[in-house]
């Protein structure tokens, strides 16, 4: 596995708000990924609990 980011099947609730549901994703080395969605869609959860400042 050659990958920077791997990511297994995240889950993030806000009391009985699913904020993330079972996301999974690999990102390899030496690539550049954009991640976009509508506003709720959980991006900046899924950049917050990859960067530790939340927790899954």
């Amino acid at each position: 596995m050659n990958d920077i980011l791997v990511a297994n099947n995240v889950t993030k609730k806000f009391g009985n708000q699913i904020a993330l549901n079972n996301v999974s994703l690999a990102i390899p080395k030496n690539s550049i990924y954009g991640l976009l969605g509508p506003n709720g869609a959980g991006k900046t959860t899924l950049i917050r609990i990859i960067n530790q400042i939340t927790y899954p």
